[in-house]
């Protein structure tokens, strides 16, 4: 999905696109890359970009799911939960 760094909004955007594309070709599954909104880096860096359960990358993913009638799975990191 090539994910960029500090581009959350674009990168969900763009996750919502794919997720539409999928729907269209078919699909009654979706699966994102792992940290899709952010892309992957080491381990100690996603304390930067945690959300609560119900933020921006949920709801956006969730809104996009529900109007294409898909299953979807995805993971993002959470401000409630802590690395260790």
């Amino acid at each position: 999905m090539n994910s960029r760094t500090a581009a959350r909004e674009e990168n969900v955007q763009r996750a919502c696109r794919f997720i539409a594309r999928a729907a269209t070709d078919g699909a009654e599954l979706a699966v994102l890359p792992e940290m899709f909104h952010c892309e992957y880096f080491s381990h100690y860096r996603y304390m930067d970009y945690p959300e609560p359960d119900a933020g921006y990358t949920t709801f956006r993913i969730r809104a996009s799911v529900r109007s294409l009638k898909l299953c979807m799975t995805f993971s993002a990191s959470r401000r409630d939960v802590i690395f260790r």
